[in-house]
Parts: C-alpha cells; structure tokens; sequence
C-alpha cells in the first residue's frame, strides 16, 4: 500500500521536518514508483539530516547511478570517504561506478580496497574477478577465481570458464584444453565452449 505508507511519511515528516527516517523510507517509495529523483532528493534530505549514517549516503548514490548521474555518483561518495574510510560498502559502489564508466582498472582497485574491508563478501570477491579480467588483469583475475572456487559450496562452469579464459590469456595452453575439455561434458550444449576449445587446439596445432 504505497499510496498509504507515502501519506504516513509526509504526516510524520509534517510533525517532525527532521525526522530522517520517514524521508528515508519515502525514498524507498519513490524508488519504487521509478521517480528517481525525488527518490534522491528524499535520501539526499535523510542523509543531511543524519550525516553520519552511511545507509542513506549509498541509497543517495543509487539513486543518481539509476539517474545516469555516475559523476555526480562518485564525487558525493568521495566527498565523504574520510569519515567513512572503514566502510567497505561505499567502496564497492565506488568500484561499480568504474565499471559503468568503462575504467575496469580503476574498479579492481577499488574493489580490492573494499575486499580487504570486507574480507569474507564473496559478491565483492566475484566482482573483482570480473573487473580484474576486464581489465586484463588474467593473473590476478584467476587467483580470484580459485578463491571463488574453493569457497563455492557448488561446482561452477560459470567460473571454471573464467580460469579457462585466463589460463589461456596467460599462455598455459595445455592447462586450458583440459579445462575446456571438462566444460564441454558439463555443458555439451554451450556453443562458445566448442568455439573457445577449437582456437585454443588449433593453436596448439590439434
């Protein structure tokens, strides 16, 4: 009941102008309705209000990324990195700002970062992965794989796929085929498997 919870917010706000749970959570309606930017204008509001809560910082940010606004994104999170220097998550939205901006190098710096805050977060780990192979980073891109890997409760083609991928780029050829030829029985039916397994043996002259 949307239209019920946004009425109760602008009563309490009505009350009280600086209660900035109720901006907060109008944010979340707005959100919701896909009015973007008095979503932020709202979360914006509960964040000068409560400057020290980093929740309403991020949900700030999302909201001028859903915005298009990846600038404005990344210098309102820098502004306040000195008081929230130990907040792995503001980090990683940093490091999700790189990537749609198309520097992945940037990104698997800051992700590193952020890891480092939040060691045991493997979402932040799968995205320094991908950010580190974007960036042709194929060492490092594969030591975050094998971490991924032993971490994982499930054994993953999506992530097998990846250290297929850089053990190629990093030139062990032989190590690669027989990490394709394994994708190929768990997934028979994936045609870029087949595609990637016959360049890499016709390069190794197969």
């Amino acid at each position: 009941n949307l239209d019920g919870a946004i009425a109760a917010f602008n009563k309490a706000m009505e009350i009280k102008p600086e209660y900035a749970q109720a901006h907060y959570f109008a944010g979340i309606v707005y959100q919701r309705w896909s009015d973007d930017q008095q979503a932020y204008e709202s979360y914006n509001k509960a964040f000068e209000l409560e400057p020290t809560n980093a929740q309403y910082l991020l949900a700030a940010a999302e909201s001028l990324i859903d915005l298009n606004q990846l600038d404005e994104a990344q210098n309102l999170i820098e502004s306040k990195l000195g008081y929230f220097e130990h907040n792995g998550a503001l980090r990683q939205l940093q490091g999700q700002i790189a990537m749609l901006q198309g520097d992945p190098r940037k990104a698997a710096d800051i992700y590193g970062q952020a890891l480092r805050l939040n060691p045991d977060d493997d979402m932040l780990l799968e995205e320094l992965m991908w950010s580190q192979y974007a960036a042709g980073q194929f060492g490092q891109a594969h030591e975050s794989v094998q971490r991924l890997q032993v971490r994982s409760k499930a054994e993953r083609t999506d992530l097998m796929h990846l250290e297929a991928r850089c053990l190629t780029m990093m030139n062990r050829s032989s190590e690669a085929r027989e990490m394709y030829l394994k994708l190929t029985r768990l997934a028979p039916s994936d045609a870029e498997l087949w595609s990637e397994l016959g360049a890499l043996a016709w390069e190794l002259g197969d």
